[in-house]
């Protein structure tokens, strides 16, 4: 969630500082966002098969008594 933030702050301060036209910023912008959602969506792919796993690790232990 925070890595998510910081691109957003970053894309902003971009538009501020940049010196680049309005058509080259929009694009940037598009790509960068995808880039971060593509980063975000993996990441969370990766945390999915972890949890699953440990799921599948814990639902084949015998239940302690």
């Amino acid at each position: 969630m925070g890595f998510l933030i910081g691109a957003v702050i970053g894309a902003a301060l971009v538009f501020v500082f940049a010196p680049a036209t309005g058509e080259k910023m929009r694009h940037a912008l598009r790509d960068g966002v995808r880039e971060t959602m593509d980063e975000a969506r993996s990441a969370a792919r990766k945390r999915e098969m972890e949890l699953t796993e440990a799921l599948h690790q814990r639902q084949k232990r015998p239940a302690a008594h």
